[in-house]
């Protein structure tokens, strides 16, 4: 892989810190930055392991990805 974990959550933080959002959908996030949900998962575990977002899951879906997340409480 040419990527690095701890790199990939700083820029996904950033990325949904600049949408100006509050909630967004995952699937869409990581399209817009070209990854993968084997690139994107990890990610964004880490944010809401370090309670920076939080997960809202809801039904649907093709791929497995963590739905959706929202900016704080």
């Amino acid at each position: 892989m040419d990527w690095g974990p701890e790199q990939n959550a700083r820029d996904l933080a950033v990325r949904l810190l600049n949408l100006g959002t509050d909630y967004v959908d995952c699937a869409e996030v990581a399209g817009s930055l070209g990854w993968s949900a084997w690139r994107f998962n990890p990610d964004i575990a880490y944010l809401v392991s370090a309670r920076i977002v939080s997960s809202h899951e809801y039904m649907g879906g093709r791929e497995f990805w963590p739905p959706a997340v929202s900016l704080g409480d």
